[in-house]
Parts: C-alpha cells; sequence; structure tokens
C-alpha cells in the first residue's frame, strides 16, 4: 500500500480531529467576543499549537473510543474552565490555583456571582459531550494499534516541556486549553514533587479582637520606590502621599516584587509570605489576605485603572 492510500485509508480520522479542533478552540472564541483583551495571540504560536492540538486529536482518534472522548472532552471543558476563572478573577489560571479546589465554599460562593455563564458553560459542555459521542459514532474513525505507544512519549514530552517552560504559563498568547491544561500539569509535577521541595518553619496566623479600621491599600503598577520622593527620590513626584507621611494611620514601607510580572506579582503580594518559593504556602492558601479579610468580617473591594485583564 502507497503512502497515498494509507491516507486516503485514515481520511475519516482526519475529517474528525479537524472537526474537534475547532470545537476545543470555541471556547477561545467566545472568551475574544465577549472581553477584548482576553487574548493577544502571535500568528505563528496559533499555527504552531492548532497544529499540535490537531496532531494530538489525530492520534487518539486512532486509539479506542473511550480513550478519544475523554481525550477530547478534557480538551474542551479545561478551556471552559480557563474562561469561568478568567470572568471571575480577570486573569489566568495558576498552577497554585489548581490547588485551591478543595476550598469548595470559596468556589461555590464564586460561581454564584457568575451563575448565568455557569449554567451556560455546563449546557456547552454537555452539549459537546453528546456531539463527541455522536462524531465518532457515525464517522467512524480507522483504529491503528500503534497510536497509543506513539502517544506515550508525547505525553513524556509534554510534561517535559511544561516544566522546562513553566516560567512562561499562563500567557495571553496561547488559547485557554494550552494555558489550562500546562498549569494543571504543573501542579501535578509540583504536588508530586512536593517531598522532595525545601521545608520552611510553620506559618501561625493568629485572630485577634481588635476593632475593624477602614484599610486602604495602594498599588502602583511598574512602580519603583527608588523613583518616589516618598521614599527620597530627588523629583516631587508624590506630592499627595508625601503629606501623609506623618500621619500614624499612614503605613509605606519598602518591598521587593514577588515577580516580574502584574499577573504574578500581584497575586503573590495577597499570599504573605516569608519565603519567596514557598509554594506549599500558597497553595494551602492560609495567609491570603483577601480571604483572612473575609474571615474576620471585612468587606473586600477592588478599584482599579487598569484594562479590563487587569480588574
Amino acid at each position: 500500500m502507497t503512502l497515498k492510500q494509507k491516507l486516503l485509508s485514515h481520511k475519516n480520522n482526519f475529517i474528525l480531529a479537524f472537526i474537534v479542533t475547532g470545537m476545543i478552540l470555541f471556547p477561545d472564541i467566545l472568551a475574544n467576543y465577549h472581553w477584548k483583551h482576553y487574548a493577544d495571540y502571535d500568528p505563528f504560536l496559533v499555527v504552531l499549537e492548532i497544529l499540535s492540538i490537531y496532531i494530538f486529536l489525530l492520534l487518539f482518534t486512532m486509539t479506542k473510543k473511550s480513550y478519544f472522548i475523554i481525550a477530547s472532552f478534557f480538551l474542551v471543558s479545561i478551556g471552559f474552565v480557563e474562561i469561568v476563572y478568567y470572568s471571575f478573577f480577570r486573569t489566568y489560571m495558576k498552577d497554585y490555583d489548581w490547588g485551591l479546589i478543595a476550598e469548595t465554599e470559596d468556589i461555590i460562593g464564586s460561581l454564584k456571582s457568575i451563575i448565568s455563564l455557569v449554567i451556560l458553560v455546563l449546557f456547552l459542555m454537555m452539549i459537546f459531550l453528546i456531539i463527541l459521542y455522536l462524531l465518532e459514532k457515525y464517522i467512524k474513525p480507522k483504529k491503528n494499534r500503534y497510536a497509543k505507544y506513539i502517544l506515550v512519549p508525547i505525553f513524556v514530552l509534554l510534561f517535559i516541556g511544561v516544566k522546562y517552560y513553566s516560567h512562561k504559563f499562563p500567557n495571553k498568547t496561547n488559547f485557554s486549553s494550552i494555558n489550562a491544561s500546562s498549569t494543571l500539569v504543573l501542579a501535578i509535577i509540583h504536588a508530586v514533587s512536593f517531598q522532595n521541595e525545601k521545608k520552611f518553619l510553620p506559618y501561625s496566623v493568629i485572630k485577634t479582637n481588635s476593632e475593624k479600621p477602614i484599610v486602604i491599600m495602594i498599588m502602583g503598577e511598574s512602580l519603583n520606590a527608588k523613583k518616589m520622593n516618598l521614599f527620597g527620590f530627588h523629583y516631587s513626584n508624590t506630592p499627595m502621599l508625601n503629606q501623609l507621611k506623618t500621619d500614624t494611620n499612614f503605613q509605606y514601607k519598602l518591598a521587593i516584587s514577588g515577580g516580574v510580572n502584574t499577573s504574578i506579582s500581584v497575586p503573590t503580594f495577597f499570599d504573605v509570605k516569608r519565603e519567596p518559593q514557598n509554594r506549599i504556602l500558597v497553595n494551602s492558601n492560609k495567609t491570603n489576605l483577601m480571604k483572612l479579610a473575609k474571615q474576620n468580617g471585612y468587606k473586600t473591594y477592588w478599584i482599579s485603572t487598569q484594562k479590563e485583564e487587569w480588574q
């Protein structure tokens, strides 16, 4: 059998993989239609990621029906999970966010505030699951016993690649399914490797019965204390803050950012920790400022002058 004949014999596989690739990209189409700043795709990466998803699905069409449906539904649903997360936090999921999945009470409370989107997503996921079943049933892709053996090294390379490029996830140039699945892989890697991580002294969070004053915290984007007159810079660029220097209720201190971009530095700031590499504490959510404030009866508000995606 010639190469052309072999390819033609798998025609249904190519068709099925093509249709499902479109389904996996649908959540991004939906998100980009609703939010102006949801993504900023790079043309080269778009082609590369679509091709990667297509080849990945093509191999799965040659395996068992259950394998194909599970893999396809996973990629579709995880893209929707990323969008639901974004609709609430206006940022993408990080690997440590998967560790907070046990916080069911907080999750349910958050989902209630975007219940209409949650219902829509669940409805679409059910429809997509039915479509996947029917597509596989009626298109009838040809099976290949070697496909599953090819997928094994691909999964290994995926784990290695995600670990190596962990500093690049999540990213606005990636599709939702790529971002979410990559951070999930990172979460699994870190969960397995926790036993090998450096151990830190335990944290103690003590609740006090003090008054509940109004607290206003100001965070400057891309701001360096060395360039602020409040901290001794020669140019008078903080006149209003300077007037508060003698006020006992005004606190200002030097600090080092926990990351080089907003999506990392801001979440890191709100998870109070002494050691930057203390991932176990971040995953526990034990010292999250917003959580502690709400537990102590505070009402929290976020006012931002940033673009939509950082609000």
